[in-house]
């Protein structure tokens, strides 16, 4: 053994340090945000845009309160004239037209102390947020727990005045910005803005009589500002975000996409907590609708309109067994010129006849001695087959034109004058501006929801032009402008609809959604922005029994429609009968509308704009005259849509007489209390005129003569 061989030892492996093997601390996730505000600020109008130097998200997350500070180089300030048509105009300007147009612009830098805290949470505002709850809630809360008892109340005195007091707390961004280098001078000489002026502002977040939390999010009061302009209030231009492609905030680095949701998740989380705190009690769960099955057609035994007479036409076979069909319904004068009612979308003919509404349309134009005919079409509310995933263009495309031609069939007149609303306002230009060649064309793009494509009417669509009169559009056209609002709000829509909205999401409340999580979408859209008025309708302050069983079908309507209408114009009984004006839906049909926004102009389902220039105007429109009406507080589609549609008919040659109605919103223009006088009457003094008078005598826009129906 002493003489065995030895063996080798092997080398010992060498490993590498720790500091060699510890993998990096990963990259934190930096976010860029900007913003633009724009409003009044004494005589004139100021715009405001911000773009913050990019931060970590970690440090919004911080102890300390943050501080973002103005880009320079790529933030600046323009001041416009104040006048009604700037205003109008200025929403459908590009960027560089912006500047040619601004009377002064310039280059700003600044800071945004963001949720700066007021002293004084305790005490006295804790009482007072305590006096804004009875005021906005209370008393319905109270009479509902304690004298008819219908809710069980089981919130502690002390639990009260702990959430009191996290609805007292108030949290201020507290905006300075300074003017830098004057990019664009003043031409008139004077000096609107000069290099080191001020401009301070903030918005406050907290609970109080009528507040929103998101209005108080977007609304920037100015506290300070140059003596060449005045004071104001700045909100958030949610047309710029949906331009630029993000919504305020965008990831300019991160280590990877996980590591960055999940931070952005964190803040959102925290923002999240922080607006529930203070605003809980704005997150009320809406008053209870008394179930009741909705009469979403035309009534065959009407009080006040001769009895109808109805036919159905059948258009394609039933799809998934449902029939796909049109409606006629017909208030006959014989002899008399025919006029066609068109509805919009998830709505239906109750539009236009509905006994619930003080003077239906329907109802004025027959005692003014027309014919009257009103559509339902294959989209109508109260048809089966409007849940199914249409494009606006299968209507547009088959359903006006063979209803035109059957109307033309039955009365004998070489010509039927139209009246068409909001989405029927498309579809009829869709079909008006659509040559049967080039039908091919819409066959391109996917039938909605897989199924077989939509038939067609060639010679029916042949046939339209020349056997159309009169043409009336309410709030929509060819070309068209949609509100701030629903731009921003079709720009989230497109990226969160299948996340936001449920499938088979419908106006009328679930009557299965129970409890806290159940309601958790109706308390949200609760909070929906409204004029104080509106809110003080729908959260009435006594008699405590008082309730608004509509407001929540109310808020999922605006949910995808920004404000269908202004409340003030419409009466009580009108309310109550909300479910048989409008009805059942479907989500990817109603989401071709944001094409139309992003585009200014109707589109077929795939967004490509339909030929809406001059040209196809001249040669395609009818001659007999246009009348194109639209409220001036309209929330969904802009007023400045009549600026855009006359100046595209103008172009073209084709008259047009456009009615501003001052006062009005969307569909109140129809039902309105006092939509008879304020807006009716020029429908049927245009359709009334005599059909042999010149082009020319049309092609004016006519003054806007009432000045609504809100103070009545």
């Amino acid at each position: 053994a002493a003489g065995a061989p030895l063996r080798p030892v092997p080398r010992r492996p060498v490993f590498r340090p720790p500091e060699h093997c510890t993998p990096p601390r990963p990259r934190q996730t930096e976010v860029e945000i900007a913003e633009r505000l724009i409003g009044r600020s004494g005589r004139h109008l100021v715009e405001l845009t911000l773009r913050y130097t990019p931060v970590m998200v970690a440090s919004m997350l911080a102890g300390e309160r943050p501080r973002l500070q103005v880009d320079s180089e790529r933030s600046f300030v323009r001041v416009y004239a104040g006048d009604a048509q700037t205003r109008r105009r200025l929403i459908t300007w590009p960027e560089p037209l912006r500047d040619d147009q601004a009377l002064v612009v310039a280059r700003v830098h600044g800071d945004l102390d963001l949720l700066r805290q007021e002293p004084g949470g305790e005490g006295w505002r804790k009482w007072k947020a305590a006096w804004h709850w009875f005021l906005n809630r209370g008393t319905r809360e109270i009479w509902d727990a304690y004298v008819v008892r219908t809710t069980q109340q089981t919130l502690k005195f002390s639990q009260f005045c702990a959430s009191a007091a996290r609805a007292a707390e108030a949290r201020c961004f507290d905006y300075t910005v300074r003017v830098g280098d004057i990019v664009k001078p003043s031409a008139d000489g004077r000096a609107l803005l000069q290099t080191g002026d001020v401009l301070r502002g903030a918005k406050r977040l907290t609970y109080g009589r009528c507040s929103n939390p998101w209005r108080q999010l977007t609304e920037m009061k100015l506290t300070e500002w140059p003596a060449t302009l005045g004071p104001g209030m700045l909100e958030l231009d949610g047309r710029f975000l949906a331009r630029q492609g993000f919504p305020l905030v965008r990831i300019t680095r991160q280590e990877n996409q996980v590591v960055a949701l999940a931070e952005l998740a964190s803040w959102a989380a925290c923002w999240a907590r922080m607006l529930l705190s203070i605003h809980l009690w704005s997150f009320r769960a809406p008053d209870p609708a008394p179930h009741r099955r909705a009469e979403l057609l035309p009534s065959a035994t009407p009080e006040r309109l001769p009895v109808p007479r109805i036919e159905e036409i059948e258009l394609e076979p039933p799809r998934h067994g449902v029939p796909v069909r049109l409606r006629l319904t017909r208030y006959a004068r014989e002899g008399a010129r025919p006029v066609a009612l068109i509805h919009g979308y998830s709505a239906s003919g109750t539009t236009f006849t509905h006994e619930a509404l003080p003077k239906p349309l329907a109802l004025h134009l027959y005692e003014r001695g027309h014919d009257v005919w009103v559509l339902d079409l294959r989209t109508s509310a109260g048809m089966a087959s409007a849940r199914l995933p249409w494009h606006f263009e299968d209507a547009a495309l088959a359903d006006i034109p063979v209803a035109i031609a059957r109307i033309r069939a039955v009365t004998q007149q070489p010509e039927v004058d139209v009246f068409a609303h909001c989405i029927g306002a498309v579809m009829l230009s869709t079909a008006l501006l659509t040559h049967p060649t080039d039908l091919w064309k819409f066959d391109l793009v996917e039938p909605g929801g897989g199924g077989p494509r939509a038939k067609r009417y060639p010679d029916e669509l042949r046939a339209l032009r020349g056997g159309i009169g009169r043409i009336v559009l309410s709030q929509k056209a060819p070309t068209l402008v949609y509100s701030d609002a629903n731009v921003l709000r079709a720009y989230f829509m497109r990226v969160l609809r299948q996340v936001i909205l449920p499938e088979d999401y419908q106006f009328t409340v679930p009557t299965e959604a129970k409890g806290v999580g159940g309601g958790l979408l109706d308390r949200v859209l609760a909070t929906i922005p409204y004029p104080d008025s509106e809110f003080r309708r729908e959260n009435p302050f006594l008699p405590p029994w008082k309730r608004a069983p509509w407001a929540a079908f109310r808020h999922r309507m605006d949910a995808l429609y920004a404000r269908d209408f202004s409340l003030g114009n419409v009466e009580s009984r009108t309310l109550r009968s909300i479910q048989d004006l409008f009805g059942p839906l479907n989500l990817d049909t109603v989401a071709q509308a944001i094409h139309f926004a992003r585009c200014n102009t109707i589109t077929d389902a795939a967004g490509r704009a339909i030929d809406t220039q001059g040209a196809t105007l001249h040669d395609l429109w009818p001659r007999h005259g246009t009348l194109s009406i639209h409220g001036e507080d309209n929330g969904l589609a802009d007023v400045a849509t009549l600026d855009v549609f006359e100046r595209q008919m103008q172009r073209a040659g084709v008259p047009l007489r456009v009615r501003r109605i001052a006062g009005y919103g969307h569909q109140d223009c129809l039902i309105g209390r006092h939509a008879e006088r304020d807006v009716f009457v020029h429908i049927s003094e245009f359709l009334e005129q005599r059909h042999d008078e010149s082009e020319s005598q049309l092609a004016v826009a006519d003054p806007v003569e009432r000045a609504g129906a809100q103070a009545g």
